[in-house]
């Protein structure tokens, strides 16, 4: 796959069933693809760039807050613990 492809999505992949016609989102598609894993979105909305200038401790006023999108409680809470090692422990386990 190039990173530099220009064309919309449908001119260079083909016609993809679901996607096209709206019934399956591609969280859905990738979950159906990847079978037993469990899919979680949690950096959709933030750049790279922001995780570590962003981050605050639990309680401050200032805390950003990242959406953690999943359907599987305990793939989420790994999620979560996957933050709070990577960001210095400043993401709370609770969201909150």
């Amino acid at each position: 796959m190039n990173p530099h492809e220009t064309r919309p999505p449908q001119q260079r992949d083909g016609p993809i069933p679901g996607l096209d016609d709206g019934s399956l989102s591609s969280s859905e598609m990738l979950q159906r693809h990847l079978g037993t894993a469990h899919v979680v979105k949690v950096f959709n909305n933030i750049t790279f760039w922001h995780l570590a200038s962003l981050a605050r401790p639990a309680g401050a006023a200032d805390r950003s807050a990242l959406p953690i999108a999943g359907d599987d409680p305990a793939a989420k809470a790994a999620v979560t613990g996957f933050l709070c090692r990577t960001c210095g422990r400043r993401w709370s386990r609770d969201n909150s």
